[in-house]
């Protein structure tokens, strides 16, 4: 099961993690990666005084994400702002276990594939094409973690 939360594009979800609460909003449904959530800047000691100001400005990162209803609280429905409507183009790649290098590259658009022979400084803040657990989802979340920090 991809998620059990039942979520809606809009949707915004409260995550608790121990350095405080992030904030996301689903802004796409996959039928096969699931929900794809902006996550929102900041980790929060309270719920925002306007979640709609939150939403309506950048997201930090993209990702699809195993919603757990145990964990995850949807606290608002949100129009997703223009700038997010779109669907963003993805980063993946294959690893060589030998030589620990990424050999083949490739972007996503969430139907399309096509091969890359090297990431441009662009491309390599793309989001990368994978679904998370919960657990790494959090500890990324309290790390600040951007896609440009993996090597895709």
């Amino acid at each position: 099961m991809i998620s059990n939360l039942k979520v809606k594009v809009g949707d915004v979800v409260q995550i608790k993690t121990s350095k405080g609460l992030a904030y996301g909003q689903v802004s796409h449904l996959h039928d096969v990666y699931g929900p794809l959530l902006r996550v929102l800047p900041g980790l929060h000691g309270r719920r925002p005084d306007s979640l709609s100001r939150l939403v309506e400005g950048h997201e930090k990162f993209v990702a699809f994400v195993g919603l757990n209803a145990k964990f995850v609280t949807i606290v608002a429905n949100e129009e997703v702002p223009a700038h997010a409507k779109k669907f963003p183009v993805f980063r993946a790649g294959t690893p060589n276990l030998a030589t620990k290098r990424v050999d083949f590259k490739s972007l996503w658009d969430g139907n399309t594939t096509w091969k890359v022979d090297t990431l441009t400084e662009d491309q390599r803040r793309f989001p990368t094409k994978n679904i998370w657990g919960y657990e790494l989802f959090v500890e990324r979340l309290e790390n600040g973690w951007t896609p440009a920090s993996t090597e895709i």
